[in-house]
C-alpha cells in the first residue's frame, strides 16, 4: 500500500512541470504573432462530457521556455497549456496560452475554455514574472480534415 501511494505522489508531483519564459523573451516571441481559427475538441470529466468548441488563437508553433535546472527547452503550443503572468504587485492572471495575444502594451488571454471571450486584459509593462505550464487536461486541436462527428 505505501508503494501504491508514494507512486501516486510522484506521477502528481511529476505531471505538471512549471517552466519560466523571461519577460523580454515573451515580449519577443509574440512580435508578429496573429490570431487564427481552430476546433478545439475537449473531453470533460466523464467520458460522455464532449465537445467541440472553435476559437480564435494565437498561430505560434512552439514556445521558448526555461526549466527549473536554467535549461532552454521548447514546448509545442498545446490547448492545455496555461500561463501565468505575475504583476508587479505580485497579483496573477492565467489564461489559456493558446488564447494569448500582445498588442502595442496590452496583453490579452482567454480565462475559460466554456466561457469562450471571458477575456483578461492587462499591460504588459506591469508584468514581472511568467509561468507556464501543462494543464494536463484533454483538450485537442481537431484536424482541419477530420470529418468524425460531423
Amino acid at each position: 500500500m505505501k508503494k501504491i501511494f508514494s507512486f501516486g505522489l510522484l506521477l502528481i508531483l511529476s505531471a505538471c512541470k512549471t517552466y519560466e519564459i523571461p519577460v523580454e523573451s515573451f515580449s519577443e516571441q509574440f512580435k508578429n504573432v496573429q490570431q487564427v481559427e481552430k476546433i478545439i475538441a475537449m473531453h470533460g470529466p466523464t467520458m460522455f462530457a464532449y465537445s467541440e468548441v472553435p476559437t480564435l488563437v494565437n498561430n505560434l508553433d512552439s514556445i521558448r521556455v526555461i526549466d527549473k535546472k536554467g535549461q532552454v527547452l521548447y514546448l509545442e503550443n498545446a490547448p492545455s497549456l496555461i500561463i501565468r503572468f505575475f504583476d508587479v504587485n505580485n497579483k496573477y492572471y492565467t489564461m489559456y496560452f493558446d488564447s494569448v495575444l500582445l498588442k502595442n502594451d496590452t496583453l490579452t488571454g482567454d480565462r475559460s475554455r466554456m466561457l469562450n471571450g471571458w477575456l483578461y486584459e492587462i499591460p504588459f509593462s506591469s508584468i514581472k514574472k511568467i509561468k507556464i505550464q501543462d494543464d494536463k487536461k484533454i483538450y485537442k486541436y481537431k484536424p482541419k480534415n477530420d470529418k468524425k462527428n460531423e
